[in-house]
């Protein structure tokens, strides 16, 4: 069984899912991490290269590339639900879990998003692009875990174990 985690940018994917990996023995893939080294580019870098477009194809590509035969937890890029054939990829595939945390509090957390590479951040603003993506985040999860304040990676991290366990072999 796969788990993948949507979710905007800074929300945690990749913390989250290093230690859930951890904890069910799975090998951990950041879908970010790949197409940087593939690439030899940052995800910032590589937007400003080849814009937002192509960006998205090299992401899409680079998902539906991946081979989930092993037991996997997937932290993907914020993008990733604007490609519908990845998206259902990940959908067959896996179990979607949506980490949803208000914008202001990402931003509380994290700072500015200008070297983080977000898509759509060249014509838009943040909060726009948050907006529109938050009902694509809702639309491919099979659950949504509310990220609140806190930020108590064990605290996440135990509330999707509780929903994959009885599933994990």
């Amino acid at each position: 069984m796969n788990i993948t985690l949507i979710g905007f940018s800074g929300v945690g994917k990749t913390l989250f899912g290093i230690e859930l990996a951890e904890k069910l023995d799975y090998v951990f893939i950041d879908t970010d991490e790949l197409i940087s080294k593939s690439k030899g580019l940052s995800i910032n870098e590589l937007l400003e290269k080849t814009g937002e477009d192509v960006f998205k194809r090299i992401e899409e590509q680079a998902i539906l590339d991946l081979d989930l035969s092993s037991d996997c937890v997937i932290a993907t890029g914020g993008s990733v639900i604007y490609s519908t054939r990845t998206m259902n990829y990940l959908r067959v595939n896996s179990i979607i879990f949506f980490l949803n945390e208000p914008l202001d509090s990402i931003k509380e957390r994290i700072g500015g998003f200008e070297l983080r590479g977000i898509v759509g951040l060249s014509s838009r603003t943040i909060e726009e692009i948050y907006t529109e993506r938050l009902p694509l985040y809702q639309q491919y999860a099979d659950h949504v875990i509310p990220i609140r304040g806190d930020y108590d990676s064990s605290k996440y991290v135990g509330k999707i174990l509780k929903l994959v366990l009885p599933k994990v072999k």
